[in-house]
């Protein structure tokens, strides 16, 4: 039962983390497109 609570909670970081990571590529992604509609004009 402690491997499998064990188990469980590192599944549940790296959901976490992989849902925090996306989050922040897609924030750099908007900045990087408003800085090149910048550059554009």
């Amino acid at each position: 039962m402690i491997v499998t609570s064990a188990f469980e909670s590192s599944v549940n970081i790296l959901i976490t983390s992989s849902y925090i990571l996306n989050k922040i590529r897609v924030m750099v992604q908007k900045l990087n497109e408003t800085r090149f509609d910048h550059d554009r004009y």
